[in-house]
């Protein structure tokens, strides 16, 4: 790491290597913690390149090792590494690696989590590919329409997030229309949703 900090990429890509060679044989779950929390770390330390070494040497391990530890570890440090490359991407690069994040069955949540995360790494371009993906989803999930929500504020991705707020909006007036109560009022979901996606839309001019 400290080589890392120094811009000596290659001594400290030969120390992951190291590592990984002499400590990551076991199958069990610690390994499995160490690179994937341990990438986590790097990541949000901004040693994106270390991170990436990290996964891709122990990607390239021997396969029955990886077969031991399960699909859902190759998996899961595939979509790490994905994510990784999408943080340095250059422009043109976005969309090919987003695709095949997408291919691998990339949840919901996982796509909100990695739009704050390009985000906050200052990869607006990236957070906002992510995005535009989830937005055309169109998720009912109560926790990721307030996460597409609250990013709706944000320049680049307002106009993907004001298209999905309207589709959302318009499908809760149409089924509060068969459910309003005795006093003819929508119920008070659907009011705050209006409300906030009003709102929204409106932060576009």
């Amino acid at each position: 790491m400290i080589a890392s900090l120094k811009g000596d990429d290659s001594f400290a890509a030969e120390r992951i290597a190291e590592v990984v060679r002499d400590l990551g044989t076991s199958d069990d779950e610690s390994w499995t913690e160490f690179v994937q929390q341990g990438g986590n770390q790097l990541e949000e330390w901004n040693l994106h390149r270390l991170a990436r070494d990290l996964y891709r040497n122990d990607l390239a391990r021997d396969s029955a090792l990886l077969s031991m530890r399960g699909e859902n570890f190759r998996d899961s440090t595939t979509e790490l590494l994905i994510l990784n490359q999408l943080v340095s991407a250059e422009g043109n690069r976005i969309p090919y690696l987003l695709n095949e994040w997408l291919a691998r069955g990339a949840s919901d949540r996982k796509l909100l989590d990695a739009v704050i995360r390009l985000q906050h790494s200052g990869r607006a371009e990236a957070a906002a590919a992510v995005y535009k993906s989830l937005c055309e989803r169109n998720p009912r999930n109560e926790a990721i329409c307030a996460g597409i929500l609250n990013l709706a504020r944000i320049r680049l991705m307002r106009k993907p997030g004001a298209a999905f707020l309207e589709r959302l909006l318009a499908e809760r007036v149409s089924r509060s229309g068969a459910s309003d109560d005795s006093n003819g009022r929508p119920e008070a979901g659907t009011v705050s949703w209006t409300r906030r996606a009003s709102m929204t839309v409106r932060s576009r001019s």
